[in-house]
């Protein structure tokens, strides 16, 4: 029933189309029209287990190399706060926290696919990992993620002062208070 109505409305199209070019004098406008409108026409393609799979794949690969990449960067920040390295750290963020999007949207085109059991767990992680989602403005996102940054050195930095003036940093106050 579903490909007799989407035929009928290709058909449909197609007659206002044709009629539609009939009356246009040059030899070359109907073939460039009837492009035009074929185009807007198409179904989409439908997607199943295999592309879920594939989908999967994909993104497992490129979550570990951003995750090796986000790891070495924090490393180097956490050892040595300086604004270069937060510059790093909120780059890493960024393209991290931007991934993370872009999975979970891609993810949830597959939420109609009849897919497996453990497709539709990871599928489901993938849409419901996300703490802070980014902006999907390029801008506004390096924003949020240069703030993350700034806010981890403020920690990193810093420090406390007793009332005998003792000034105590992160580390110190971590062994007293152990």
């Amino acid at each position: 029933m579903k490909q007799i109505t989407t035929r009928l409305k290709l058909s449909t199209v197609a007659i206002i189309v044709a009629s539609t070019l009939t009356a246009c004098g040059s030899d070359d406008a109907p073939v460039n029209n009837m492009a035009a409108h074929t185009k807007q026409v198409q179904p989409k393609p439908v997607l199943t287990s295999t592309d879920a799979q594939a989908f999967l794949d994909a993104t497992a690969k490129e979550m570990v190399q951003l995750n090796l990449d986000g790891a070495q960067v924090e490393w180097v920040y956490s050892n040595f706060i300086t604004e270069d390295t937060a510059s790093l750290a909120a780059k890493a963020s960024q393209k991290s926290t931007e991934a993370g999007v872009r999975f979970a949207m891609e993810a949830a085109k597959f939420d109609s696919v009849k897919v497996t059991d453990t497709q539709r767990r990871q599928l489901n992680i993938l849409k419901q990992s996300l703490v802070l989602p980014a902006p999907q403005d390029t801008k506004k996102s390096e924003e949020l993620a240069q703030i993350g940054a700034e806010l981890g050195s403020l920690y990193g930095k810093g420090s406390y002062t007793t009332k005998a003036g003792e000034k105590l940093s992160l580390g110190d106050m971590t062994a007293t208070m152990a």
